[in-house]
């Protein structure tokens, strides 16, 4: 499987949300893609960075967004459109 295509359906979602800014909790990222995150995302806010060398992000980065104001204590994260 190529790198990051586990997180295809996060790219789908925000594809087709059309919004500029998503705030999502960790939960409805885990209900998106149909498995639960690896635990170094509840610890490790590098975990959500705009990097292509974590898997993760290709979920968000494929779709034109970055992430903003990862909160590990609320387990939240924000995706912003590249657009803006």
């Amino acid at each position: 499987m190529p790198k990051g295509d586990k997180f295809v359906a996060l790219t789908v979602y925000l594809d087709k949300c059309n919004k500029d800014i998503v705030k999502m909790s960790f939960s409805d990222v885990e209900k998106i893609l149909g498995f639960k995150l690896s635990n170094s995302a509840y610890v490790h806010q590098a975990y959500c960075s705009n990097t292509q060398s974590h898997s993760f992000a290709f979920g968000w980065l494929n779709a034109g967004y970055k992430t903003q104001n990862v909160d590990i204590k609320k387990q939240a994260v924000e995706f912003i459109s590249n657009d803006i």
